[in-house]
């Protein structure tokens, strides 16, 4: 049953879009007796969400009758399952509209409105008929008609997008998005704001449940399958996917997703595929299938460097003996004698335009970067040439600031050097020029096919590329495996560092990392920087909840040591959730061990998570408008419950945020293994649980050991180590760019 009045009188308003208003009926014959107020016949109150309902909008609002005693106020109300606004029921509300028109405005707006109490028919339909009204010709008419059309237009996309919960600035980028006719597409087919990135699928699909779309509607099935090929497929790791994988992920993706019906037959999913494919929305190549961006992607990083491989360096002519004049001259000012692996790697990053430079910690790589760019400054004054610009980058604020102060050159993040946000790593035409010599990025393990096809498009034909990486690392957490698919291709030079020159406070680390990579399961134990606590756990609650206390203890010593510094010790853990010593559960206990609640400091609750001044977090995804990104630690500087703001201060970089915005964050206490890639920490505690084995993988292990710069301790099931080093399956990713590379496409 349907409602229609005017609001009178709003009572309640909250930031969801709940009100609480006085409505006055058109018809009071809808309002059965027994539901009527006596003493206001006419009007009734209605609650429930309604966004972008104003006080004086003439609103039909569907719903049911609920009673509610409460006190001294009349017990019935309507309660609002949906509603509509009626933008032009009245003269008053007509008037209101045009006075926001930037022709009209309030004073002339009266006097349309004077003349043609129906003027949103008028200037619709017969604007023409405005030039009777001094100060409006027939130019400035046919303007007014314009702006009217595009408001209305705009209003009835807010009033249809805002009860699903979708903000105003968000329907504003939709509005520009889609132009004039935003409304009429949305109606048609509401998937598009999901593939565009404007909504979840499950909203979506809310809004196409309620236009009455049909479950296997083509929009639906290609929007979820474009999603999976996209998303759910680079959430694994992978840049393609095969017709089996893409037909069961899209079922488990309905199931997880979907509003409406979720599973359909592999005969159905399989018939839409090649509809996609014909009209070119999925690429399909050797039994691969693409989202076309990513396709695009992979295809640019392997065309470019295929070209850059083939063409010599600025350098290339430059004799040999001038190069070991410079290299000895270097040697001299560093006070290091490189080996003979390490000069001829700097030869070779001097005369090939495109390198990569490989090797766990400790093995050099630093050395040989500061001897190649002093190397290549000396040369080129030798030679006459002019001093060369170099830009060093990294993957994270922490490993840039790490490569700056190891370089003596300034070093940014690569999303600052390549000034990348979200719509350039799926848009080559959003793509700005780097004017450098000599690009330097270190980290590359951490690089998905995306950011590394921006980064290959950036570069100018001339300019030197090194990369430089662990490929004994996990993979990026986006898709594809870019480093080891470069290194196993064999197309671009390549430089492997396999001895350790670092000896020290790090030395049994570095051999434990060296033993782990070799599957090597005995590990040199119990010394200063590398500490062993056996710790039995398989699976059980009590298992967990002992390895969880454990860890609180040595958390606590530690903590104490290092001056209570939270950037000096890390604690990992390969589990996000589901255990006692998973990432969420340590965080809710460590938080209260390193910055306990004390009275007068404010807080604010979010889900299961208070965050407090003091407390580390996380980035957890790429905010580019805010210059900050996945895996990014910093420590909250303020709080204000009361406006329900953040800021926290990443190394520099104060960042606020405000309501929904908070959800970005998470407490880094402690974080898994693969957020903590990149960073490297004085003190790590490493909890190795044997709860879930698919988590337990060498790979992993590798990049945890080799975090902690001073100390390791971990803390775990002693099979569930040994397992981990033996295991070197993991979940393989599906990716193209080695065989791309190898074939020269």
């Amino acid at each position: 049953m349907t409602i229609k009045g005017t609001v009178k009188r709003i009572f309640t308003e909250k930031e969801s879009g709940f009100k609480i208003l006085s409505l006055n009926v058109d018809d009071v014959r809808c309002v059965p007796l027994d539901k009527r107020n006596p003493d206001y016949p006419n009007c009734i109150t209605v609650v429930g969400v309604m966004k972008g309902v104003e006080q004086d909008y003439v609103v039909e609002v569907t719903g049911e009758w609920e009673h509610r005693p409460s006190g001294n106020y009349w017990p019935w109300h309507w309660k609002a399952t949906d509603y509509s606004v009626c933008e032009f029921e009245t003269p008053r509300l007509i008037r209101k509209f045009l006075s926001e028109l930037p022709s009209v405005g309030t004073e002339l707006a009266a006097r349309i409105i004077r003349l043609y109490p129906n003027a949103n028919v008028i200037v619709e339909k017969y604007p023409e008929k405005l030039t009777v009204i001094m100060g409006i010709d027939k130019s400035k008419a046919f303007q007014i008609q314009k702006e009217f059309l595009q408001l209305k237009e705009r209003r009835s996309l807010d009033s249809f997008l805002q009860k699903y919960g979708l903000k105003s600035e968000d329907i504003s980028k939709i509005s520009s998005h889609y132009g004039n006719n935003a409304l009429a597409l949305l109606r048609k087919n509401p998937y598009l704001l999901c593939m565009d990135g404007f909504a979840s699928f499950k909203l979506c699909d809310k809004i196409g449940k309620d236009l009455g779309i049909a479950a296997d509607a083509y929009c639906r099935l290609s929007c979820a399958m474009k999603v999976v090929l996209k998303s759910m497929a680079a959430a694994k790791g992978h840049t393609y996917l095969t017709e089996e994988l893409l037909i069961e992920d899209s079922n488990e993706f309905f199931r997880e997703n979907a509003v409406m019906e979720c599973t359909f037959s592999k005969e159905l999913l399989a018939e839409r595929l090649r509809n996609l494919i014909a009209g070119g929305e999925i690429v399909y190549e050797e039994g691969r299938f693409y989202h076309p961006d990513r396709y695009q992607n992979e295809k640019d990083t392997a065309d470019i460097l295929l070209r850059r491989a083939g063409r010599p360096s600025r350098y290339e002519n430059v004799d040999e003996s001038i190069i070991d004049e410079c290299l000895d001259l270097v040697q001299c000012e560093i006070g290091i004698l490189l080996d003979s692996l390490q000069l001829e790697a700097v030869k070779s990053a001097i005369k090939n335009s495109t390198m990569v430079i490989t090797g766990g910690p400790g093995s050099g790589k630093t050395t040989l970067l500061n001897t190649f760019i002093k190397t290549v400054e000396y040369m080129a004054q030798k030679i006459g040439m002019p001093k060369p610009s170099f830009s060093l980058a990294a993957p994270t604020g922490m490993a840039s600031k790490r490569m700056a102060a190891s370089t003596g050159k300034e070093a940014r993040t690569i999303h600052k050097l390549f000034e990348i946000h979200y719509e350039s790593l799926m848009n080559s035409t959003e793509i700005k020029q780097l004017e450098t010599d000599i690009v330097i990025l270190d980290e590359v393990s951490m690089l998905d096919i995306d950011v590394m096809a921006h980064i290959m498009r950036s570069l100018k034909d001339d300019t030197m590329l090194i990369l430089v990486g662990d490929r004994d690392q996990i993979p990026s957490i986006g898709p594809g495996n870019v480093l080891s698919d470069i290194i196993e291709s064999e197309s671009i030079p390549v430089v492997r560092l396999v001895h350790s020159y670092r000896h020290g406070a790090r030395k049994t680390i570095l051999t434990n990392a060296n033993k782990i990579n070799n599957g090597d399961e005995e590990l040199v134990t119990n010394r200063s920087d590398f500490v062993l606590y056996t710790v039995p756990d398989k699976g059980s609650d009590k298992d967990c909840k002992r390895l969880r206390a454990v860890t609180e203890r040595v958390f606590c010593e530690e903590f104490l040591s290092s001056g209570k510094d939270l950037f000096k010790i890390q604690v990992l853990s390969p589990l996000r959730s589901k255990t006692q010593a998973s990432v969420d559960e340590l965080n809710i206990v460590l938080q209260k061990i390193a910055n306990p609640k004390i009275s007068e400091n404010e807080e604010i609750k979010f889900g299961r998570a208070i965050f407090r001044k003091g407390d580390k977090v996380m980035q957890s995804c790429n905010d580019y408008d805010k210059g900050v990104f996945n895996g990014d630690i910093g420590i909250i500087k303020l709080v204000s419950a009361e406006k329900k703001i953040l800021q926290v201060d990443f190394q520099g970089n104060l960042v606020e945020y405000s309501g929904h915005e908070i959800e970005q964050l998470k407490h880094a206490f402690a974080t898994t293994v693969h957020k903590a890639q990149g960073q490297e920490f004085p003190i790590v505690i490493m909890v190795m649980t044997g709860f879930h084995s698919m988590m337990l993988l060498r790979n992993l292990f590798y990049t945890g050991v080799t975090r902690a710069k001073q100390r390791l301790i971990v803390i775990g099931d002693e099979e569930a180590v040994k397992y981990a080093i033996r295991n070197t399956k993991g979940n393989k990713r599906l990716s193209a760019l080695c065989g791309r590379l190898r074939k020269g496409t």
